[in-house]
């Protein structure tokens, strides 16, 4: 992941001519760096937190209906809310009134973050309905899921905490490269910048934080929410500094 970032990496996207999509920073550089300036021990770590795969208890299912008596549609699919998927299919993909479109999710075997996209099956299956002149039902496979569901995190990360004598936390310098995969999915980097920005410091009294991430395009499958969207993430990268200060300080980690 962190590869794809070298000047020399092979480009996804040529006429772009990096790989690098958004580099996002929280604009706290200086302050960090004072807190620095003043800390008598510094930790730092190298973390990678793999890519995984949502995998909800069952597979997605779409199955689409179109009544030509009303120019209504519906669809029944497994979603997280079905407000936001019926937006997304009324106003951008049918481009009809939001009352011709209603979607209906029954019991979710889990949502996880990527049941609250719009799929392009969901709206394929509604297409087919008008089309044919019946319902028309499309089901994933459990490989299709692992491999077609977006996918979460992949990111590599070097982080450094400043202590005072005392081990009080004085600031923290966190870069991060986030892999997006082969194109942007719906939050794709909002979750390693803002979603996860917002809560640094999480339960500690951390002020002077400053933290840098890249996202890149990568030749795999995207990236996006799963399972708190960025926050886990975060509350990691604290949790391992604060590990590596009981160490250095030779205290607990309760301490």
């Amino acid at each position: 992941t962190a590869a794809a970032a070298a000047p020399d990496a092979p480009v996804i996207w040529e006429e772009l001519g990096s790989n690098i999509c958004v580099h996002w920073s929280n604009k706290k550089e200086a302050q960090a760096e004072e807190a620095f300036a003043k800390a008598a021990r510094v930790v730092s770590v190298e973390l990678v937190n793999n890519r995984l795969v949502g995998n909800p208890m069952e597979p997605r299912v779409a199955l689409g209906e179109y009544d030509a008596a009303k120019d209504h549609y519906t669809l029944h699919s497994p979603t997280q809310g079905v407000v936001r998927v019926r937006e997304g299919l009324a106003q951008y993909i049918f481009k009809i009134p939001k009352e011709k479109m209603r979607v209906i999710s029954p019991d979710v075997g889990g949502g996880f973050g990527l049941r609250g996209k719009l799929f392009p099956e969901s709206a394929m299956v509604l297409w087919a309905s008008k089309r044919l002149g019946r319902p028309v039902k499309w089901r994933a496979d459990r490989t299709e899921t692992f491999m077609c569901d977006p996918h979460g995190r992949d990111h590599v990360t070097h982080a450094e905490m400043a202590f005072d004598d005392a081990g009080k936390i004085l600031g923290m310098k966190v870069e991060t490269i986030a892999a997006m995969g082969g194109y942007l999915f719906d939050f794709g980097p909002r979750i390693p910048t803002i979603a996860g920005g917002r809560i640094q410091g999480t339960v500690y009294d951390m002020q002077a934080v400053s933290t840098r991430v890249k996202c890149v395009f990568t030749n795999t499958a995207p990236t996006d929410a799963y399972r708190g969207a960025g926050r886990p993430e975060t509350a990691y990268v604290i949790e391992r500094l604060l590990d590596q200060g009981a160490l250095a300080f030779g205290i607990s980690r309760e301490e």
